[in-house]
């Protein structure tokens, strides 16, 4: 429909939930599908789609490395003040689990409020404040950027 009516400024978003519904997970069983089903779109809509969840899902991968010594603000877990530190202890296991949920498809917000994750793990205030950072972080970058990852520029 936003296609019909040209609203184009809220495509990006409309194809982000599409993919986060349709795209990004290995596997759609048993998630609750928001956006209804895929028949409504024509060729191109669906075409638009499948290349943005690819650029999406080598975004998020980028982004959530499996091993939490390849981010790029890995050094701000440097100033770690717990004995034994974060680094030594849940924060590398925490990582991988926080990436595998994010590469099913997961929103990094639910799995931390919604699934109560930071309670399964010992980390640190200034750990716990690190990774909310980032993952603040990498939501206002991502969003502007919708609009490239799913070719929606001009």
């Amino acid at each position: 429909m936003a296609v019909d009516y040209q609203i184009t400024d809220v495509l990006p978003h409309v194809f982000y939930e599409l993919a986060q519904s349709f795209g990004i997970g290995n596997s759609v069983e048993g998630r609750d599908i928001c956006c209804g089903d895929l028949t409504a779109l024509n060729v191109t809509e669906t075409r638009t789609l499948l290349l943005g969840s690819a650029a999406l899902r080598t975004h998020i991968s980028t982004s959530f490395p499996l091993d939490v010594a390849e981010l790029n603000n890995f050094d701000d877990f440097d100033t770690c003040s717990a004995v034994p530190s974060c680094r030594d202890a849940d924060l590398k296991t925490f990582w991988r689990d926080l990436s595998e949920h994010v590469r099913d498809g997961d929103s990094p917000w639910t799995v931390l409020e919604d699934f109560g994750f930071f309670d399964d793990y010992t980390l640190c205030v200034h750990c716990r404040d690190v990774v909310e950072t980032g993952l603040r972080e990498y939501r206002e970058g991502l969003w502007p950027r919708l609009p490239e990852l799913f070719k929606l520029v001009s």
